[in-house]
């Protein structure tokens, strides 16, 4: 392969996929279309204040808690769910909808962030249950960010459903 190849492809290649091992947002949407998505939910998911975290303790600080959450969120998953990265601090968590209630979803981000010495943190959650087969994987992330952004005005850990009001 030329050296002109190789570079386009390694550009193409997520970076924020680098800080974590976790899946990148086209990863990811190659995984969901992979299952039966009806019986899912869509989680967007975001460290509140995230960019305080590394205006106040530097980049590194602020990769150290991506890893860490992310390590904590992959660990409630199921075998069938699973955790990829959307945006610089967000990931998107495809999660089973029996265990998707706001109350289960906040045992985890309490367990999560209860235990997030030394720097304390909250997680925010905005959750899209209309999920189908017939539908753009982008569409159902727009509607779960949607929810993210209305859970982020809020303090603490924060659940939002998408609905068509937000």
């Amino acid at each position: 392969m030329g050296e002109e190849k190789k570079t386009k492809l390694s550009s193409l290649q997520d970076p924020l996929e680098q800080i974590d091992g976790l899946d990148s947002q086209l990863a990811f949407y190659n995984k969901i279309q992979q299952v039966s998505i009806d019986q899912y939910n869509l989680l967007c998911i975001a460290i509140e204040d995230f960019r305080r975290i590394n205006e106040l303790y530097g980049r590194e600080i602020g990769r150290k808690m991506l890893r860490l959450t992310a390590k904590k969120l992959v660990a409630c998953c199921q075998k069938d769910e699973f955790l990829g990265r959307f945006k610089s601090d967000q990931f998107l968590l495809l999660l089973h909808k029996e265990r998707a209630s706001r109350e289960q979803i906040l045992v985890h981000f309490n367990e999560i962030t209860e235990n997030s010495a030394p720097y304390h943190i909250f997680l925010h959650a905005g959750v899209y249950d209309g999920l189908r087969e017939d539908a753009a994987v982008s569409s159902m992330c727009k509607y779960a960010s949607k929810a993210l952004a209305y859970a982020e005005t809020q303090n603490g850990n924060r659940i939002v459903y998408y609905n068509a009001e937000l």
